[in-house]
């Protein structure tokens, strides 16, 4: 079984929306692309089933009836040995081994997807036979390889009935070509209504079987909410289940419902006695996973800012948390990230007398931004965020650059400067036009190209960045930036 460290995903509805329901949808969306050819291979058994039967039917109008060996090809088409049912047989295999095959390939795909999103590392994909037998699980009374056959079953009696009537009654070739075709459209649409609905049904399925095996406990009933979601799907929407008891999805044909994972339910905001050095620790610790803390002669509501930041930060950027060793003291300067043991482990400093009082913050805050070194909007709370930018280029760094080109990226910028230009080429077609956009942010963006970047991460975590800042986040976490 994968592990996941304590406290490691913590996020919101929207962003597991974004992460895994929305990549579900993907996913789906791709195999129905695919299922094209379910009607290529309905039209070539609707062709071989009319190719002969027309002929004899023909034969029947223009003669008024059949002669005895025309009689017995006749019933060589009826029956469970009639070519009617070797073609239906045919067309069920077919179906069946196309849809099983893509149904396990999205699962797949939706399984690494969901391991991934949980920043679960050392998972193996789940070997053949145990996503075979998510395909053979019964749910809501059968499974889809039964629901099929029942499908060719009744395709191949209808047919049957269709020229069986045709014939006694002497319908026209053209009467009975239109009853075929209509009967082999109704069945397609049949067909593919269950594979649509059971393909969502095994991709749920291969979500779920990912949080379990990251260790996920309850889960969320995410509908797509649009202007066609259903009034059932709408009233469950967010609804939360113990993982062993949540509902098969879909809940009817054509519903798109997915599940999102309920995670963090320890990561919350401090509410505790700020005013106890205990209960701070115990905290940091316990939840932040902070292990080491000095926060004496902290202003009580700096504090308590601070702390609440780094737990909304938490939240929404998993790949942050048990990232933070320590957090010091430090006289030189506000606020300062340093290596902690690793190029992805860091200790947080802060100034003690800088944060003394909140009002003295408050007033030494205003007048770095009279200074331009931040913006106007800047306060206590999105100061860290600045901080904060360092981890993910140091982050970046330990994912991105061997172990001998990483001092250079830290210390000589390397890395920030190679995000930086790639963002001025993405935005203004120019490597180097990044450079007048720093300074226009803040004084501490152009003092190097790594605070630059820290200065863009600080605006982007405070909604206030702009096509720029937003590629240059996107770079840093490995994502493709929106335009």
């Amino acid at each position: 079984m994968p592990k996941t460290k304590k406290n490691e995903n913590y996020r919101d509805s929207e962003y597991w929306e974004k992460r895994i329901a929305n990549e579900t949808w993907k996913t789906y969306n791709s195999l129905e692309e695919k299922n094209i050819d379910l009607l290529q291979m309905y039209e070539e058994a609707s062709k071989q089933i009319k190719s002969e039967l027309l002929e004899l039917a023909e034969k029947a109008e223009i003669n008024g009836t059949l002669s005895r060996t025309d009689q017995y090809r006749f019933q060589k088409l009826l029956g469970e040995q009639g070519s009617i049912y070797k073609e239906c047989e045919r067309l069920g295999e077919q179906l069946e081994a196309q849809s099983k095959d893509r149904m396990i390939n999205g699962g797949e795909a939706v399984y690494g997807n969901v391991m991934e999103s949980l920043n679960v590392n050392d998972y193996s994909m789940p070997n053949k036979k145990v996503m075979e037998q998510m395909l053979r699980k019964p749910w809501q009374g059968s499974n889809f390889s039964k629901r099929l056959w029942k499908n060719m079953a009744k395709l191949e009696s209808t047919l049957n009935t269709v020229i069986v009537n045709g014939i006694t009654t002497g319908k026209t070739v053209t009467e009975m070509a239109i009853q075929l075709s209509n009967s082999m459209n109704r069945s397609f649409n049949e067909a593919h209504r269950l594979v649509r609905t059971e393909t969502v049904n095994y991709l749920n399925q291969s979500t779920k079987l990912g949080y379990k095996d990251a260790g996920v406990k309850q889960v969320q009933w995410w509908a797509a909410k649009d202007e066609r979601t259903c009034p059932t799907c709408g009233a469950n929407h967010g609804k939360t289940y113990p993982i062993d008891k949540a509902p098969n999805l879909p809940c009817h044909p054509g519903c798109r419902c997915t599940w999102l994972p309920v995670i963090n339910e320890e990561l919350q905001k401090f509410k505790g006695d700020i005013n106890s050095e205990q209960e701070v620790i115990r905290y940091c610790n316990n939840v932040l996973q902070i292990p080491k803390v000095n926060l004496k002669n902290v202003d009580d509501r700096a504090a308590e800012i601070m702390l609440n930041t780094l737990a909304n930060i938490y939240i929404a950027y998993p790949e942050l948390n048990q990232s933070i060793e320590e957090i010091c003291q430090i006289e030189s300067a506000t606020m300062a990230v340093g290596l902690g043991s690793s190029y992805s482990k860091f200790i947080l400093a802060v100034n003690p007398k800088f944060f003394s009082y909140s009002d003295y913050a408050a007033k030494m805050l205003n007048k770095q931004i009279r200074q331009g070194l931040f913006d106007a909007e800047t306060t206590i709370a999105t100061m860290p965020y600045h901080e904060i930018g360092h981890m993910f280029e140091g982050l970046y760094i330990d994912k991105n650059y061997s172990d001998s080109e990483k001092e250079k990226a830290w210390d000589n910028c390397m890395a920030a400067t190679s995000i930086l230009k790639q963002a001025s080429l993405k935005c203004y077609n120019e490597e180097n036009k990044y450079s007048t956009t720093l300074r226009a942010i803040s004084g501490y963006a152009a003092q190097s190209d790594s605070e630059g970047l820290a200065e863009c991460v600080r605006l982007e975590l405070s909604g206030k960045g702009n096509e720029f800042t937003h590629t240059v986040f996107a770079l840093l976490r490995g994502e493709k930036s929106e335009k």
